[in-house]
């Protein structure tokens, strides 16, 4: 059962879609991991055997970082200089290194996600503290031998976040071209740094920036995998009406009669301001939940494409999700289930887990069960191959 005693306000919920947004191993085989009894860990693509002990040579490289910048590609809603991170793995001395490293490129989800890409939780609940998606997933990936870049997004502002750097009309013209532009320039930076193996880069995207992906990874050469995160299948109008019907009947017992009230106004009015994008009834220069109906409109229409966008990927795909994660639901499991039936792919569900994915009670970071089969799956599957 879960704990309600600590519901997030519909008000201010900013989770991975939330009522506060700003812009925001088998083919087709399923796996559920059972506590931390996993198997053995295959060694990273970046690693080596030891033949002394048959374990990897080293689980815990240091790591190196960098603040980098690079320019968006000519979109629609202009070009910026995207900033971010890059993380390099430093091995130990008696660590014979490849001349040419796999890499990762993280995604944030919805909102003004920064390089850090901290969530302060989902709807099952509040985390005791924000937990630093992409910085967690960066630390780790780098620490097994990935070269990692994490960016902010181009509509994180400075009155936001305090980290970003871009200006608040940046952020209101943000386009979704301009986001799955930006995937794909940041792609093109990573595969150009030095020691990195241009055939080996990984899109991972969290969230909503799982749709990103699947979106960018089609118009992207040297892509090896896709990673998806608590990604949503669904189209997100509707996946967005299911998460507030969900948060109301979860804790209406807890709300008092007037949050009751405002939450079914709140309701109703997303409800139809969804269905007056959908339908294109919104004027042009509104705003819905700080962005434009075009920029809604085209999420809508890229989540509809979910299915279509799995089925024709060139690269295995990995969906994973926690098992208490009410952001991206078991539908959603199932959904890619269904796509990925025939294809180079698994899903994964990781029990007492939240959107994160972090452990449920927790401290507040990725959990290392979450790293760990991470760094299993994209050890076998170095070539393409499921």
């Amino acid at each position: 059962m879960r704990n309600t005693s600590h519901r997030p306000p519909l008000r201010g919920w900013t989770g991975s879609i939330g009522l506060a947004l700003v812009l925001a191993s088998c083919a087709g085989s399923t796996g559920q991991v059972r506590g931390d009894a996993v198997a053995p860990l295959r060694c990273g693509r970046a690693m080596q055997v030891e033949a002394s002990t048959g374990q990897c040579a080293s689980l815990r490289a240091e790591v190196v970082l960098e603040e980098v910048s690079f320019p968006s590609g000519a979109t629609p809603g202009g070009q910026v200089e995207l900033v971010g991170v890059l993380s390099r793995p430093k091995f130990s001395p008696e660590v014979t290194a490849p001349a040419k490293l796999p890499a990762i490129l993280l995604i944030g989800g919805s909102g003004p996600s920064s390089r850090r890409g901290a969530v302060p939780g989902d709807v099952a609940g509040l985390y005791e503290a924000p937990i630093a998606v992409l910085e967690d997933l960066a630390m780790g990936l780098t620490q097994q031998g990935y070269v990692v870049l994490r960016t902010d997004k181009r509509s994180c502002t400075p009155a936001v976040v305090p980290e970003c750097s871009y200006a608040s009309e940046v952020a209101r013209r943000t386009t979704w071209a301009d986001l799955v532009g930006d995937v794909v320039a940041a792609s093109a930076f990573l595969s150009r740094q030095p020691g990195v193996d241009a055939h080996d880069i990984i899109v991972m995207g969290h969230s909503h920036g799982g749709t990103l992906a699947l979106e960018a990874a089609a118009q992207l050469d040297g892509v090896s995998a896709v990673v998806l995160l608590g990604a949503l299948y669904y189209p997100i109008d509707a996946v967005m009406v299911r998460q507030i019907n969900w948060q109301v009947d979860a804790f209406r017992e807890s709300m008092t009669r007037q949050e009751i009230e405002e939450a079914g106004q709140q309701q109703a009015a997303i409800e139809s301001g969804l269905l007056a994008i959908r339908e294109g009834n919104m004027p042009e220069d509104a705003l819905f939940m700080g962005a434009s109906p075009a920029f809604w409109k085209a999420w809508i229409e890229a989540s509809s494409r979910t299915e279509m966008s799995v089925q024709t990927a060139r690269v295995p795909i990995l969906y994973m999700r926690g098992g208490e994660d009410e952001n991206a639901s078991a539908d959603d499991s199932d959904g890619f289930r269904a796509a990925l039936k025939g294809q180079a792919g698994e899903v994964k569900v990781l029990p007492g887990h939240n959107h994160a994915p972090g452990r449920v009670g927790g401290v507040s970071h990725v959990s290392e069960l979450a790293l760990r089969e991470l760094v299993e799956w994209l050890g076998r599957a170095p070539d393409g191959a499921p």
